[in-house]
């Protein structure tokens, strides 16, 4: 399945943006990704 390689590509943008210092981190809120029924939604916490 594509799930785990669209995680870890999610997860290592993450870093990428933790190492350059760039962009706006996940910080604070939740990424939903419901792969069945291809939605994604950023839930703040």
């Amino acid at each position: 399945t594509i799930t785990p390689a669209l995680i870890a590509s999610l997860e290592a943008q993450e870093a990428v943006k933790i190492l350059l210092k760039r962009g706006k981190l996940f910080r604070d809120r939740l990424l939903y990704l419901d792969i069945e029924e291809g939605t994604i939604e950023i839930l703040n916490l």
